[in-house]
Parts: structure tokens; sequence; C-alpha cells
């Protein structure tokens, strides 16, 4: 469900909302509606950031891979610790962290 909201933007950054919002060829409300979701995913969880990719946005790890690329180690990890060192590598995340 969604609600109308109002914020009070300054010139300036309304401009940046038009321009970017035409770049991307979506509305502005979409716009601002997934940079806000994004921004307070990103304060949760430090370190993952978003970018484009071939299918949309993507969250992925800040220098490293893709947070589906973990996700899909984790499962292949869990039972091997040659493989959970050797993705722990691949990750740069430390041996037994989530995803490692």
């Amino acid at each position: 469900m969604t609600r109308p909201t109002s914020f009070r933007l300054s010139d300036d950054l309304v401009e940046r909302l038009d321009a970017e919002a035409a770049a991307s060829g979506t509305s502005v409300s979409a716009l601002v509606a997934s940079v806000l979701d994004e921004g307070l995913k990103t304060r949760r969880f430090p370190g993952i950031v978003y970018s484009d990719g071939p299918t949309g946005r993507r969250a992925g790890l800040l220098g490293g891979p893709e947070v589906w690329e973990v996700v899909r180690r984790s499962g292949s990890t869990q039972r091997s610790p040659t493989r959970s060192m050797l993705a722990s590598r691949q990750t740069r995340l430390p041996p037994g962290a989530p995803g490692s």
C-alpha cells in the first residue's frame, strides 16, 4: 500500500531529482522511493552498496561480490572447511562470517 507524503526539498535537490528521473526513464516518485529504500537499507547494513546491473539495481558488498553471490556460496560451503576458506578469500570476509 502507498500513501501520499509531502516533503520540503530545496530547488536544487528537486532539479537534480527531475534530471535523474528523466535520465533513468522513471518518475520522480519512483526514484525517490528507490533512493530512500536503498538509503535506509544502507544505514541498517553498512558495507552494502547498490549498483545498476543487467536486471536492475543490485545489492553488493562494498568492493566485493554481489549479495546473491555470497548467498549462493554460503549454501555450498556450509559442510566444507576447504570451500569455506576459498569463499572467504573470494568475498574478503573472515572465515565463518555469514556468506563466507
